[in-house]
């Protein structure tokens, strides 16, 4: 039974409010043809009472979604933010972390000075591998950390010999493309701590230099999945390091999956 002040606008709104919510709720439920226009004084209470706390949550519903359109780029990043966390609970099986090596070509073009302060312009190639440990937090999204070796280049130019000899630790997030079952594409991204030792010689002398800073690293490749613990991967890297063209690692490696 619902009470109100005798005279009171919104007790009878409320009443005729609660009226129609009834009726809608039996239409839908198939009641009304039987109640006909009248509702049973015995059921007219508790569906009431059910459409007011339908109506309680319809109405909260609307003012969260009215604040977060309010809350305009703020709000939004927000709710990307919620269905990311729960997207990523959905994709718990495919947790996992993951150790393993490359080894293939490396190459890199820059430039250096002689022992009398000339610029000198190289281009080299080598052997260079990499050491990478992971964790794959979802089906398309992983961390990485590696070291990297670029080799040893050598290069002749206009009677001057350079040699350089860069390496570098990286920090990488890298974007997972699944295809078919066991093959999948990826991009990486991140940063590169890197240092060089540069030597110069010609017929005046020798010039030693060495170089450390930090800049983007990134990648792309492909992976294989070879049963349940192993992978193969093809990869192309590359990390920026200062007066050079960037140093690259085109290289094929083997992974361990822990599960």
């Amino acid at each position: 039974m619902i009470h109100h002040r005798p005279g009171s606008r919104t007790g009878a709104r409320q009443v005729v409010w609660d009226d129609a919510a009834a009726r809608v709720l039996l239409v839908v439920v198939g009641l009304q043809p039987i109640l006909r226009a009248d509702l049973s004084i015995s059921v007219r209470p508790v569906v009431v009472v059910w459409c007011r706390a339908f109506t309680y949550h319809v109405r909260r519903c609307a003012w969260s979604l009215m604040m977060t359109i309010k809350l305009g780029v703020v709000g939004r990043q927000l709710v990307v933010a919620v269905m990311l966390c729960i997207a990523s609970g959905s994709v718990a099986a495919f947790e996992e972390a993951y150790i393993g090596g490359n080894l293939g070509t490396s190459a890199l073009s820059g430039e250096a000075d002689d022992a009398d302060g000339q610029t000198i312009n190289y281009t080299a190639n080598d052997i260079g591998f990499k050491i990478v440990s992971g964790y794959r937090a979802s089906r398309y999204l992983a961390f990485e950390v590696g070291y990297v070796d670029y080799g040893q280049f050598s290069d002749t130019n206009a009677g001057t010999e350079v040699r350089l000899s860069p390496y570098a630790l990286g920090v990488w997030a890298v974007g997972t493309l699944p295809l078919l079952e066991r093959f999948e594409l990826f991009a990486r991204g991140g940063w590169g701590f890197w240092r060089a030792a540069v030597e110069t010689r010609d017929a005046s002398g020798r010039n030693t230099d060495r170089r450390d800073g930090s800049d983007l690293a990134y990648g792309v490749g492909a992976g294989m999945r070879l049963g349940e613990a192993f992978a193969l991967r093809v990869e192309w890297d590359v990390i920026d390091i200062e007066r050079t063209d960037g140093a690259s690692l085109i290289s094929i490696g083997a992974y361990y999956l822990f599960r």
